[in-house]
């Protein structure tokens, strides 16, 4: 009877791991269930609940869960640091908390985030391969640490600018809470300078929006803590009026982020250790010019948010 084995979604057919696999294994029967395929997006919480049984073999890039899986008694497969096959525990991977528990009670078929908005396909088109590989990352890494989507409660965004020799460096900051269980995470945080000269108030939400959406997280209640005076007022106005046909493409393009995000609260931000904690940052990273800021071209990104809406005009004119 053919041993079943578990293939993780970070093991492809074109992987190193996985010819590592085939050749040292050679021609033994395996029947080999590909997560990418059978169950995809699926956490690992869920891998070690449902599919890891006794008996199974489990194939993964990931040290965290061929580390679970050794301590479930699983007989798990990776790579080491030479790039030969391993069953060892790996050396530098420590768990530092319990597993999380699994919120569903059924396998699910696909595990993938559902939205009924386009706007995460339009950034998306911006992106590289290694720039969407690393958001996969991250949402898998949080996912991870609640158990899944569903373990998320809230979304706490803090988002903060100041004005350099270089333009307008903008930043932001993701903590992330969940139902119970595993304590809040410090999810994500990340650093633009415009490619544009100017200063627009709609730059940082933009900015920092733009990640909820690729992180699949608009779906969550969101507290949007804007530290900028100008960016609160632009933010706010838009939230109590939608902007009309006649503003500027980045006032428009920034309600449509706003005003997609399921459960959207905002806030000023004035002061407390959120604030002083992104201004020390702002002023470092203008200090040392670090490589953690990016470029980004917001007169693109909104051509590409407003893409549909322009769409929808013209079939309109075509229709009456």
């Amino acid at each position: 009877m053919a041993k079943r084995v578990i293939v993780d979604e970070n093991v492809g057919r074109n992987t190193a791991l996985w010819h590592e696999f085939q050749r040292v294994l050679g021609e033994q029967p395996w029947d080999c269930v590909f997560l990418s395929e059978e169950h995809p997006g699926i956490p690992d919480v869920e891998i070690l609940d449902k599919l890891l049984k006794p008996g199974t073999v489990l194939l993964t890039g990931d040290g965290v869960l061929h580390e679970r899986a050794i301590q479930q008694g699983i007989r798990s497969y990776t790579l080491d640091k030479q790039g030969q096959l391993t069953r060892q525990r790996q050396p530098g991977v420590t768990l530092s908390k319990p597993p999380v528990q699994s919120v569903h009670t059924d396998l699910q078929d696909d595990y993938r985030h559902k939205t009924d908005n386009e706007i995460t396909g339009r950034l998306k088109t911006e992106l590289t391969e290694n720039q969407l590989k690393r958001y996969r990352t991250a949402r898998r890494r949080i996912r991870s640490h609640f158990g899944s989507a569903q373990a998320i409660s809230e979304v706490s965004l803090t988002v903060g600018s100041k004005t350099t020799r270089r333009g307008l460096l903008c930043g932001f900051v993701f903590q992330i809470a969940g139902n119970s269980g595993p304590k809040g995470l410090r999810a994500s945080e990340g650093y633009c300078l415009p490619t544009a000269a100017d200063a627009n108030a709609a730059y940082p939400v933009i900015h920092a929006l733009r990640d909820l959406y690729l992180l699949q997280l608009e779906q969550v209640r969101t507290e949007l803590f804007v530290i900028p005076a100008e960016s609160h007022e632009l933010s706010h106005r838009l939230l109590d009026s939608e902007a009309g046909e006649n503003s500027e493409s980045l006032a428009r393009s920034l309600n449509r982020l706003l005003r997609a995000v399921s459960c959207l609260t905002l806030h000023p931000c004035a002061k407390g250790r959120f604030f002083d904690s992104m201004q020390s940052k702002l002023d470092q990273l203008d200090r040392s010019g670090s490589n953690e800021v990016t470029g980004v071209d917001f007169g693109q990104l909104a051509v590409r948010l407003l893409m549909a809406e322009s769409e929808r005009k013209e079939t309109n004119l075509t229709d009456s």
